[in-house]
């Protein structure tokens, strides 16, 4: 009988699958330099700053803020990078990514909401995962994948083999 594997039968199972309804993948080195070479960091900068000023157009741009006709793209990273990695900063997190977060608008005088993932156009959006994805907090760790939606993490996946028993402990104490 042929003993399951992880990686074969789990990970490259979900690799394949994601490919297939559209993912792209992304190897751990692009990773890598997409933040930076920074392991604190969170985002896939380069995806996050051109996605940000496509789906909020005329509220958050390339450009320096100092005109004060909208946030720069620097300002509102900076805002997300502050974050507290907390179950706290989670709820915080989501409320971004659900749209429930605003930016001034200084042409229109008011708030509006700032958009990270287009929810009613998802074709406007890039997903993208990676596998080996390594990141610092309090410890250095490494996630088997991580899924993101315009260049910010949305799922972090621990693949476990079929055949371990308990295997969900193992992922959560991981």
């Amino acid at each position: 009988m042929t003993r399951l594997s992880e990686k074969r039968d789990v990970q490259d199972a979900l690799v394949n699958y994601l490919i297939g309804i559209g993912w792209e993948y992304l190897p751990p080195d692009e990773i890598t330099t997409m933040r930076g070479g920074d392991e604190r960091q969170p985002f896939l900068t380069p995806v996050a700053r051109k996605q940000l000023t496509a789906l909020n157009p005329g509220l958050v741009t390339e450009t320096n803020a100092s005109a004060g006709l909208s946030a720069s793209v620097d300002d509102v990273l900076r805002r997300l990078r502050g974050v507290h990695p907390s179950l706290a900063g989670n709820e915080e997190f989501l409320h971004y990514l659900r749209g429930h977060k605003t930016v001034y608008s200084e042409t229109e005088k008011r708030e509006r909401n700032l958009t990270l993932i287009d929810f009613d156009t998802p074709t406007n959006n890039r997903f993208t995962f990676t596998q080996e994805f390594w990141f610092e907090d309090r410890d250095r760790r490494r996630a088997d994948m991580l899924l993101f939606v315009n260049g910010f993490p949305v799922a972090l996946i621990e693949n476990k083999s079929p055949t371990v028993p308990e295997a969900e402990l193992e992922a959560f104490d991981q």
